[in-house]
């Protein structure tokens, strides 16, 4: 028989395997693309025999010779792999997708460095998971990719990598002239802050009835319903207007109800809470027997002495009332006003704590 018979082959590769030759055995099963290939690599450790035949193995099986690529990543390295498939760009993309999309970080990570490759890869071969590959990729350059998605018109994508960029008026530009979703442009709009770019988007869309509908339709509290319909053009068919229009009456009417109904809770709160405040305030607070006014050390509540008017702040510094009254005399022009006896002045404050509180400002700005 023909020296390439197939079964004198596949006798030679077993006669191989008996000798201990696997490296043989695995030539051969590749060549007829026959054979437990990677049942023999993994039992007799082959990985520094299969390291110039990763395309070999990923035409035999791709998803097998994946798997056993990516769970022995430190002795078959990406580059390796990236390398050998150069000639096979849809198997390095195979390859580096599921390598990214692993379970294990660690594992996933490992491919970081091609992933400028992956994203042109993606946009060439299979775009469907391009989007979010750029969504949970934090190691693409912005500039590449943002061209590998012009030159193939890719909006969507190009939406995203702008927003990444923070070009907000080309990501609008996009949204209104490419993508044409009205709601993602005011959803974007709204997270932006910028005033002029709603202005943008009504000069920009209202040429487009579709846009204008839909703007209609999603209007919030960011837009003046009546500046958008002031500057709809005379004769512009817009489907669905009447209905439209009923629902941002009904949404302005339920907003001013929703406000109402806030701004009687919160006087309700407001009211609640001063009672409260203004019970805690009348409650007595403690002074001890033998408590000394704090600016003369004289005793508060002395038995030989005749009783006097008292001051007790709700930091437990303990004044006499005249002796308040002769310091807010000689503090003429200072914050603090004078003291009538039946009439005490409550934005009065604690002459001790307010210094301290001085003497810390001052600090804080000589920067000691």
């Amino acid at each position: 028989k023909a020296p390439d018979d197939e079964n004198l082959i596949i006798a030679r590769g077993k006669l191989y395997t008996y000798d201990k030759n696997y490296d043989k055995t695995l030539q051969i099963y590749l060549k007829l693309g026959k054979g437990d290939v990677f049942g023999l690599i993994n039992q007799h450790n082959l990985f520094d025999c299969i390291g110039d035949k990763v395309l070999e193995l990923m035409t035999f099986d791709r998803h097998k010779a994946t798997q056993l690529l990516i769970n022995n990543i430190t002795k078959v390295p990406v580059s390796r792999v990236f390398q050998q498939l150069y000639s096979a760009p849809q198997l390095q993309l195979f390859y580096l997708h599921h390598l990214f999309y692993h379970s294990k970080k660690d594992i996933n990570q490992e491919g970081k460095d091609y992933h400028d490759d992956q994203v042109r890869l993606y946009a060439t071969y299979n775009r469907e998971f391009l989007y979010d590959f750029l969504e949970k990729s934090q190691y693409w350059n912005l500039e590449k990719a943002l061209e590998e998605c012009k030159s193939r018109q890719l909006y969507k994508e190009m939406v995203f990598i702008n927003i990444r960029r923070g070009d907000p008026d080309e990501v609008l530009r996009l949204m209104i002239e490419k993508v044409g979703d009205v709601k993602q442009a005011i959803e974007f709009l709204q997270k932006q802050n910028e005033d002029h770019l709603w202005d943008t988007l009504i000069s920009k869309s209202i040429k487009s009835p579709v846009f204008v509908s839909g703007l209609l339709e999603n209007v919030g509290t960011h837009i003046n319903p009546l500046k958008l319909i002031e500057q709809i053009p005379k004769g512009m068919e817009i489907i669905g207007l009447c209905y439209r229009l009923v629902k941002i009456i009904n949404d302005y009417l339920l907003q001013t109800s929703l406000s109402q109904g806030c701004k009687e809770v919160l006087k309700a709160d407001v009211i609640t809470l001063s009672q409260r405040l203004h019970k805690g305030n009348k409650k007595a607070i403690r002074v001890e027997q033998d408590a000394r006014c704090a600016l003369s050390n004289v005793p508060i509540l002395s038995n030989t002495q005749k009783k006097k008017s008292v001051v007790v702040f709700f930091c437990n510094h303990v004044y006499l009332e005249e002796e308040l009254l002769k310091l807010t005399s000689k503090s003429e022009g200072e914050d603090a006003p004078p003291v009538a006896s039946n009439t005490f002045d409550k934005s009065l404050l604690c002459p001790i704590c307010k210094q301290n509180s001085s003497e810390k400002a001052e600090k804080k700005r000589s920067g000691r």
